[in-house]
């Protein structure tokens, strides 16, 4: 071995050996972070589970809390059990996280009312129980210790309040009951998985475990003491991480937190071997690393021993593998870059390698100008595989010479597998007489052919051209066929004749296929002398989807529509769609029973919520229905007719349908002429704004005033809001229209302030097209800019369709109007979702309790109760609330009785135009505003 192949093999293995021992050190480091990354994880979930507890136990006595101050403690002093059921009944409904329910103990802890009623729990003793003892005692709630509830039989939770009348005298408590196993209560945490095999539970310090994975330990006893001393060392108060095995013998990693205010401790375990398994594996890959590294120096030195010997074998190879080249069709023949990749690896300098580059020279010329040719044929094949109609070329013997793709689909064979296999000019081996053979016919005449027929492989009709091929000298050497899909054709025809008649989104009939069909049925002899119906459905604010979602789930929202109606079809019942979100169905010789069963199972079927692009839709249905002959003697007056009821439908508060009636069609008229009045409305100035006062309870002064659109035509003279606001949301003219109420609202305002009076708020209205508006914000601070009207006099109101139409993006842009300053109110609240859950979810600032319920208070105690009930958890989530609606002094009592913040009605004063309401504040000194206005006054528009 040469001198400088020794040095070369020791220098690879100093290398290798230098890169293990640097590996092995980093490797140690590495274990150790990892290993101190992996403690910080179990921390972490150990520690936010004990957060998420004390949140949720927190949360639950906060709750119990409230529900305890909408009690009537005077209900509770008499011990009037039917009012406190009724109560209980009502607050539970509105707190579903006790789903075990709650009762009332009086100070003796004898059992006076619970809800859900227990039986023969009534009048019993509860005064041993750890939470009676512990609330009576310290005046104040506290979070029970878990037990198994005698109603449920399952492990619960129990949290309590002090009750108290005024004067301070204890009248009991009140407590609420949770599940402890309960997927939305506790027992969610028993369902988090750490990992392939960790796990999270709960154990307090008298040794008892409260959640588990395994729902049969609830309750039971952890180990024994001195068993597991990570465990016992838990409950002796040690917050941290560690190693322990656990109850089944697997070694595990265990991290303990306390939870605040409790003996509850969480601990969050996952098994050493899948913690440290990340440890195991860089371990590992590291020792497989210097091992390879360690036989790559070796197989260096070997190479490097060997060099020169190969060198010379490697010249001997190449040119051999030339030759074969050579031989075979020229040096591309062959691998075309080995022959060129293995010269350039013999060294240079001397007569090998001098003569390898003589070679390499002439190989590389030979070698582009065979690439060239290849190219070339390639580029052609391309090319006729690239065509879409079929090419054949025959030789003089009508043997195959080449084809292409779409000519072996055509004919059913395998690309290139023809070849030298001999073909009749019809190209059908099996049918074609020689005397008739087209191939020879054009061989023999010397000119084309065209207007053969055949079949294809797959049933298609070929029309097959036939022309002579041939060479330089003008022989013929064959024959070329050119073979034309017929068929692909008619079906193109038959697709474009499918468009003009069937909708492509749904592939329902069209409008005009539809019009066809009823005239169809029309030139039919009636049959029972039953008559035709047209039933023309729209979708029920679908352009909030459109706005909120965009075109896509527009789409799927129709589609879905589309699948519904047909699954709903009855014999004798056609469906189609005649665009946007409308849709028909022609209904042949059907009685009027079946027309109204079809068209309560649509509003049955459009009731229930769609699925789209993960959201939750509700779009009812809008149904209008024209008889035949009555309503109309061709399609086009029928479903006239049936879109004039369904409008009538949509007027009458949607979700229903509607026959046509000889009286509808001059309100359509009006409503056509009123659409176009109101797309003039804002450039004629027709517009303009009174404003209603609030009045608050407390003061008895004007709070503020809610700005109300009215409209003035020189046609229709007083047209009410609702009338041409749901045309505005329909037609888009809401969105420039709400601009003009939100710019000339603050414009007055500023004025007044100008002038000299007090600063009260203004109420906007705000629809659902403004408040998807991506410009909304943007809009909103403009004009606030250009008016100069202070964001914090400004209070927005939303009703709670528009609230929840998308609660998240809802919920995003009402809290940056609030960083803006602005208040934020829930207007007509009971008129859509009623639930007073999901209002911690938005930020709110006052809630408007919808006029209906204010009105129905004197004779119905239900809607007293609820407005008392609303009111009272309203305050709890820090909401103020106006009562809309207030006309006669008995709702006013109710209210102030109940703490109401505001009411606005006509007991106090209309809507008044922006030039009157200077005077309500011109009262002389001393005088309340409160006394001043309220004086009967004639009713007006709302």
């Amino acid at each position: 071995m040469k001198l400088s192949s020794r040095i070369a093999l020791l220098l690879a293995v100093s290398v290798v050996l230098a890169l293990v021992v640097s590996g092995m050190l980093f490797l140690d480091f590495l274990e150790n972070s990892l290993r101190q990354s992996i403690f910080a994880s179990a921390r972490l979930a150990s520690t936010s589970a004990a957060e998420k507890t004390n949140i949720y136990l927190n949360d639950n006595l906060r709750d119990t809390h409230a529900l305890a101050y909408s009690l009537p403690t005077a209900a509770i002093a008499r011990r009037d059990t039917a009012l406190l059921e009724q109560r209980l009944r009502t607050l539970l409904a509105l707190y579903p996280e006790f789903e075990n329910g709650a009762w009332i103990l009086d100070p003796n802890g004898t059992m006076l009312v619970d809800y859900p009623p227990g039986q023969g729990v009534r009048g019993q003793s509860f005064a041993h129980r750890d939470y009676f003892r512990q609330t009576m005692a310290n005046k104040n709630g506290v979070v029970g210790r878990p037990y198994i509830s005698s109603r449920s039989m399952e492990p619960v939770l129990t949290f309590t309040s002090y009750l108290a009348n005024a004067d301070g005298r204890p009248l009991g408590l009140l407590a609420c009951s949770a599940k402890l196993t309960s997927p939305a209560a506790l027992g969610g945490l028993s369902h988090q998985r750490l990992g392939q095999g960790g796990y999270l539970y709960i154990f307090n310090r008298q040794r008892t475990l409260l959640i588990h994975p395994d729902h049969a330990r609830v309750l039971t006893d952890v180990p024994a003491l001195g068993v597991n001393k990570l465990l016992d060392a838990a409950i002796a108060g040690f917050e941290g991480v560690g190693e322990t095995v656990n109850s089944y013998g697997v070694p595990m990693l265990a991290s303990f937190s306390n939870i605040p205010g409790t003996d509850w401790v969480v601990a969050a375990q996952l098994p050493t071997a899948e913690a440290f398994a990340p440890v195991a594996v860089a371990r590992a890959r590291m020792l497989y690393s210097a091992l390879i590294a360690l036989v790559l120096a070796i197989l260096v030195g070997v190479l490097a021993l060997r060099r020169t010997s190969r060198s010379l074998r490697r010249f001997q190879e190449t040119l051999a593998e030339l030759l074969a080249g050579i031989r075979s069709g020229g040096p591309a023949a062959q691998s075309t870059g080995t022959p060129l990749a293995r010269l350039d690896m013999i060294p240079g300098g001397d007569e090998i390698g001098n003569l390898a580059a003589s070679f390499r020279t002439l190989y590389a010329e030979l070698d582009q100008a065979v690439r060239k040719q290849r190219q070339s044929v390639a580029d052609w094949t391309r090319t006729f595989d690239a065509v879409n109609e079929g090419i054949v070329i025959l030789d003089k013997d009508n043997r195959f010479l080449q084809y292409n793709r779409a000519a072996a689909r055509q004919l059913g064979i395998a690309p290139g597998s023809e070849v030298g296999r001999q073909c009749c000019g019809g190209l059908h081996r099996d049918s074609c007489h020689p005397e008739n053979c087209p191939a020879k016919r054009v061989l023999a005449s010397g000119r084309g052919l065209r207007g053969e027929l055949s079949e294809g492989a797959g049933g298609d009709l070929l029309e097959i051209i036939t022309s002579p091929m041939t060479d330089d000298n003008g022989e013929i050497v064959g024959t070329m066929h050119l073979l034309y899909d017929l068929s692909s054709h008619l079906h193109a025809e038959k697709r474009v004749e499918h468009l003009q008649h069937f909708d492509q989104l749904t592939g329902l009939p069209n409008r005009s296929h539809i019009r066809t069909l009823i005239q169809e049925q029309l030139s039919q002899p009636t049959q029972h002398q039953l008559p035709l119906a047209v039933m023309l459905i729209d979708l029920d604010h679908f352009a909030y989807v459109n706005d909120s979602l965009g075109h896509s789930a527009g789409d799927t929202l129709i589609r879905e529509a589309a699948a519904r109606l047909q699954r709903l079809l009855r014999p004798g019942l056609s469906a189609g769609r005649l665009g946007g979100d409308e849709f028909v169905i022609v209904a042949a010789a059907t009685d009027r029973e079946t027309i109204l069963a079809c068209s309560r199972d649509i509003l049955e079927a459009f009731s229930q919520a769609f699925q789209i692009a993960g959201h939750s839709l509700f779009s009812t249905a809008s149904i209008g229905i024209a008889l035949y002959p009555d309503d109309g003697l061709d399609a086009a007056s029928l479903l006239k007719s049936a879109d004039i009821a369904m409008y009538h439908a949509k007027q009458h508060g949607r979700n229903s349908y509607r026959f046509f009636t000889r009286e509808m069609t001059s309100g359509a008229l009006e409503r056509l002429r009123l659409g176009t009045s109101l797309r003039h409305a804002l450039e004629r100035s027709e517009f303009t704004l009174h404003f209603q006062p609030f009045i608050d309870l407390e003061t008895r002064h004007i709070a503020g005033f809610e700005a109300l659109l009215r409209w003035h035509n020189h046609e229709f003279g007083q047209i009410p809001p609702d009338r041409f606001i749901p045309m505005a949301e329909e037609n888009g003219l809401i969105l420039p229209i709400g601009e003009w109420v939100l710019r000339t609202a603050c414009t007055q305002g500023s004025s007044w302030l100008a002038a000299g009076l007090p600063p009260f708020r203004i109420a906007v209205n705000l629809s659902g097209r403004q408040l998807n508006q991506d410009s909304l914000l943007a809009t909103v601070e403009t004009i606030l800019h250009e008016t100069g009207f202070p964001a914090a006099c400004l209070e927005l109101e939303l009703t709670e369709t528009v609230l929840m139409a998308n609660p998240d993006a809802t919920a995003a842009k009402l809290s940056q109007l609030k960083n803006l300053g602005i208040h934020i109110a829930l207007d007509d609240f009971g008129t859509g979702y009623s639930s007073l859950n999901y209002l911690k979810n938005f930020p709110l600032d006052r809630l408007k309790i919808d006029r209906h319920f204010i009105q129905d208070m004197s004779r119905r105690a239900d809607d007293a109760s609820i407005v008392e009930v609303i009111i009272s958890i309203a305050h709890t989530l820090g909401l103020h609330v106006t009562a809309e609606g207030v006309e006669t002094n008995a709702q006013l009592d109710f209210l102030r009785d109940n703490r109401c913040d505001e009411v606005q009605g006509y007991l106090f004063n209309r809507a008044l135009p922006a030039a009157e309401i200077p005077a309500l504040f011109s009262q002389p000194e001393g005088v309340s505003l409160y006394v001043s206005i309220c004086q009967p006054l004639q009713h007006d528009q709302p």
